[in-house]
């Protein structure tokens, strides 16, 4: 939570205990702890920023933009990190509410002080976007790229946004040269993120599978990649296959976990989905236990809806209601037409 993470201050302890557990998302913890900040007339300025912290994380934006500003009052007049910490959390509620010539105005008053703030210049950049000033968005944006061209995930980042904007083609284009201009320099992951983006999903797979198999590297982000590759393309199999083989090596990676739950939906093996969601959930990573809690409710559901039709075939047929049994068995396959027992179970059905 920006600033605040350190060590504790022996003048707000309180408070910087709230920002740690928000760091985890312990939510109630931190209420806990602001109550106890308020209580003892901690510093405003820092308690408030917290508290707006904590509600933009809740996506309560309005209360946060709202809290953020309040915490300001509380300052010297002479901006410290802190404070530009926080104009980053308040321009970014603005953003949420869709106040995008507040978001800017906060944006430009960060690189008025700190024109070096590539973050600031990217994020107005998106926030011009949003608003429909597509040239200076654009200015915003190459300046960024500029000045941190060996950045590639701020250059997928970007590439996101004109493509959720409608200029996809733009945002290929700087990808393209990215490849383009870096290909000597480049790692394989790299390589194999930007091809990926590309579409040229041959290319990627390449890429991946040689940085997947290379010594001392993080090989988590290239697996998950290599598989959403092979997912891009329909072949579910390879990718899970990929995300186990590497979970069999290493098992504390939640991202993978959760990727391998949503491929085996897609394969509808939902005990399978299951089980991957809460092992990811095991290995206890605060940023994806949403994420992995929301996708095994998902799992959940449909595999009970599954088990409760089947098991009214089952009722149906066990009391001699074949027809009904059978009519309810064309639902069933209709909806999952490769489970190879109930095609059987059909078949059987229909000769009764």
């Amino acid at each position: 939570i920006g600033s605040s993470c350190g060590c504790a201050r022996p003048d707000t302890p309180h408070s910087d205990a709230a920002a740690s557990a928000l760091s985890v998302y312990d939510y109630d913890k931190a209420d806990e702890e602001l109550s106890l900040a308020a209580k003892q007339e901690e510093s405003s300025r820092v308690r408030l920023r917290v508290q707006g912290i904590s509600h933009l994380m809740r996506g309560e934006a309005e209360t946060a933009a709202q809290e953020l500003k309040e915490s300001f009052a509380d300052s010297l007049g002479i901006p410290v990190s802190m404070d530009f910490d926080t104009d980053h959390y308040l321009a970014e509620a603005y953003m949420r509410m869709g106040s995008y010539s507040e978001a800017i105005e906060v944006y430009d008053a960060i690189l008025a002080l700190r024109p070096g703030d590539v973050v600031a210049l990217k994020l107005r950049g998106a926030a011009r976007l949003q608003a429909g000033d597509y040239d200076r968005a654009i200015a915003d944006l190459v300046g960024a790229i500029e000045r941190a061209p060996r950045d590639y995930d701020q250059l997928i980042e970007i590439y996101g946004w004109l493509c959720d904007a409608g200029y996809e083609s733009d945002g290929a284009a700087y990808l393209q040269r990215a490849m383009n201009e870096g290909v000597s320099y480049m790692t394989n992951y790299e390589k194999g993120q930007i091809a990926f983006y590309l579409g040229n999903n041959a290319e990627a797979q390449s890429y991946l599978e040689q940085a997947r198999n290379e010594r001392d590297a993080d090989k988590a982000p290239a697996v998950t990649l290599l598989g959403q590759t092979a997912e891009k393309q329909g072949d579910y199999n390879y990718a899970v296959s990929v995300y186990r083989t590497f979970l069999t090596e290493d098992a504390e990676h939640a991202v993978v976990w959760n990727q391998l739950g949503l491929c085996l939906m897609n394969l509808e093996d939902y005990p399978a989905a299951l089980d991957a969601f809460s092992k990811g959930l095991e290995t206890g990573d605060p940023a994806m236990d949403q994420s992995l809690r929301f996708n095994q409710v998902a799992a959940y559901d449909v595999y009970r809806c599954l088990t409760s039709d089947l098991n009214e075939i089952k009722a149906y047929e066990e009391s001699g209601q074949f027809n009904k049994a059978r009519l309810m068995m064309e639902g069933y396959l209709h909806r999952f037409p490769d489970d190879g027992e109930a095609v059987r179970e059909y078949i059987f059905l229909s000769t009764r």
